[in-house]
């Protein structure tokens, strides 16, 4: 970020930071000693306004934050080549409008989004069990060739849950879904997710939040 920052306009290195190298990944979420802190407003605006609009075509890889910076970093290029997204801050109802909004998930992003991480790395609440279903339907139905799926994040308690309760066996259904690594709710909603909706699937890790509440086992009788 801070060669591109640096370098993009200036004669002679222009061309030079623009090469993959630097614009194969950016991130957009920062660390600094473990902490999590946004990339400053002019260095936002000075990205959107003249480098992305620059390096859209070499870009693979996006970090963003939900509310800082996804919704204008997504809208400041086409990213033709685009294939991952990893947003921190995650937050359901955010995220929801996120994607029912056609002018920043492109159609193209339907077809290019094969890799997606969503990640809550605070102890703020990030919406409940039915808002979280709801967005992981979406996701599922938006991005149709989705191969790798991760909603595990840096505080276990803080993970976006999933839950099959009062829903169809349809829902949740993928045949090019290969890697998930996901929260449920009860031990059957992670049965379901084994019962064939996700037929190509090689690698689960998940965490069950309630693995010994004993209504897991009824839910699973009537599912």
């Amino acid at each position: 970020m801070d060669v591109l920052y640096s370098l993009i306009g200036v004669e002679g290195l222009d061309l030079l930071a623009q090469n993959e190298i630097f614009t194969n990944t950016l991130n957009f979420a920062l660390t600094n000693n473990d902490d999590n802190y946004s990339i400053d407003e002019p260095m936002l605006n000075r990205f959107c306004n003249d480098i992305l609009p620059r390096i859209q075509y070499t870009v693979r890889c996006l970090v963003l934050e939900t509310i800082t910076t996804m919704d204008r970093i997504l809208r400041a290029g086409v990213y033709p080549n685009l294939t991952q997204l990893k947003i921190f801050k995650f937050q359901a109802n955010v995220f929801s409008h996120f994607c029912t909004d056609e002018l920043l998930f492109r159609h193209n992003f339907k077809k290019q989004i094969t890799d997606l991480t969503l990640v809550n790395n605070s102890h703020h609440e990030i919406g409940t069990i039915d808002q979280m279903t709801n967005v992981y339907i979406k996701l599922l139905d938006f991005f149709e060739n989705l191969n790798y799926l991760n909603c595990i994040g840096t505080f276990i308690h803080g993970n976006p849950i999933l839950s099959f309760i009062n829903l169809p066996s349809t829902t949740f259904i993928s045949s090019n879904l290969t890697k998930l690594c996901i929260t449920v709710d009860h031990f059957g909603d992670c049965l379901c997710l084994l019962d064939g909706r996700l037929n190509q699937l090689s690698t689960f890790i998940i965490i069950i939040v309630n693995v010994k509440d004993n209504s897991s086992m009824e839910f699973n009788s009537v599912s």
